[in-house]
């Protein structure tokens, strides 16, 4: 079942998709969204998904983010078991994959995302935790890595903790080929980190293939 407030914020005010984007996107400034692109390219890895973990978490919690998580979850019986992936149906259908320079890597916040509806991996991430994260849902921003590469990453994709399930949010033929299926699983030979500053979980978690354990 949906939350209250969740139910409650479908009802009142904005009542189209593109006032609720456009609220959203107006309000990037206010409510500590990225105006323009993170660039964190001398960052390492491990330093990008700690941020993008940080911002998802904050923007959880931005007015915005949660009155159009109403909007899309509007339909969703179950939220705590579909609601992840329809936020990532979501991604899919409305944001359109644009490859940065090669050499180059940067952040886009979700209010940006949602302007220029245009995304790569960590970006369509980033907006994917912030909204489920505004539905009351526990989730992250996962990077993906070879083994034995700790700590460097390849790819970005959305984790559920409570579903333990990974989520693809690029669906675009340009990007590795063949349509990418929605529910992501961690080929063999790969791993997966997240980063939380939550007081039982704080710091990096990876998944071997067999389950997140505290990663050093």
């Amino acid at each position: 079942m949906a939350s209250s407030w969740l139910i409650a914020a479908a009802i009142p005010g904005l009542v189209t998709l593109a006032d609720l984007i456009s609220s959203a996107s107006q309000l990037r400034p206010q409510a500590g969204g990225v105006s323009s692109a993170l660039d964190y390219t001398d960052r390492s890895p491990r330093d990008r998904v700690r941020i993008a973990n940080r911002m998802g978490m904050r923007h959880g919690m931005d007015p915005p983010m949660r009155q159009l998580a109403a909007y899309i979850l509007a339909d969703v019986r179950d939220i705590p078991t579909q609601g992840s992936k329809a936020v990532a149906v979501w991604i899919r259908r409305k944001m359109t994959y644009l490859q940065e320079a090669p050499g180059v890597e940067l952040l886009q916040g979700p209010y940006d995302s949602l302007a220029t509806q245009t995304v790569d991996c960590d970006d369509a991430a980033l907006l994917w935790q912030s909204l489920t994260r505004s539905a009351g849902l526990r989730t992250y921003l996962a990077g993906i890595g070879q083994q034995p590469r700790p700590g460097y990453f390849i790819h970005a994709v959305g984790y559920d903790a409570e579903m333990d399930q990974y989520y693809e949010l690029i669906d675009d033929t340009r990007y590795g080929g063949a349509k990418t299926p929605i529910l992501f699983k961690l080929p063999p030979g790969y791993y997966a980190e997240f980063w939380s500053d939550e007081p039982e979980m704080q710091g990096f978690w990876r998944d071997l293939g067999d389950g997140f354990k505290k990663a050093r």
